[in-house]
């Protein structure tokens, strides 16, 4: 069985296309928590360090492909492993295309998907190369169970950040007359069910 760089299997096919948080792009990425990490990435990369919209189509996942300028052997892309971004802004070989403010940036993004049982990075960017730099370029750089517990701990924080039934939401003064709540104050269930009944009247 074919294997790319970072170890993981060759996908033939390409995986599903799955949507970037905030954005209209659609990266082809490995299937489950590859595709956990790797959006994380993005998300953060477009709302922190720059944005991945600007009208080009630069922004890529799957390729089957051997690695870059060699003849043998397969690129992390042929897994479903990495992604690149902007690239018409940090082409391939060319130093220098961030600010030293975007890089820092970069690097604490790369910092919060560190796995906790290992203290490895999972995942690596090719702005970091020792040999020919690759600014666009980020790939997990980490075995299955390593991208397994980072993905677990971005699920867990993005549920925490999700809307409960019992949070509370503070209504403003007409809408809390109207409403007959005295503090003007009610759940998010039942806002949402206000908000249902309001629709099919």
């Amino acid at each position: 069985m074919a294997r790319s760089q970072n170890g993981w299997t060759v996908l033939e096919q390409s995986p599903p296309a799955a949507a970037v948080p905030g954005t209209n792009v659609r990266l082809t990425i490995r299937a489950g928590d590859v595709t956990v990490v790797l959006l994380e990435v993005v998300r953060r990369f477009h709302n922190e360090v720059e944005s991945i919209e600007g009208g080009v189509r630069d922004d890529w996942g799957w390729a089957y492909r051997p690695i870059r300028g060699q003849e043998t052997g397969f690129s992390n892309h042929a897994s479903g492993t990495a992604i690149d971004l902007n690239a018409t802004k940090h082409p391939r070989g060319v130093k220098g295309t961030y600010t030293a403010a975007k890089k820092t940036k970069v690097h604490a993004i790369l910092a919060a998907l560190r796995d906790d049982r290992t203290g490895t990075h999972v995942v690596r960017w090719g702005e970091d190369y020792t040999s020919t730099v690759d600014g666009m370029h980020f790939e997990i750089n980490a075995d299955a169970a390593a991208v397994g517990r980072v993905a677990a701990r971005i699920r867990e924080q993005q549920e925490d950040e999700d809307m409960k039934a019992t949070d509370k939401i503070r209504l403003g003064p007409s809408s809390s007359t109207v409403l007959g709540q005295a503090d003007g104050v009610i759940t998010y269930e039942e806002s949402v069910a206000i908000q249902t009944a309001a629709s099919v009247q």
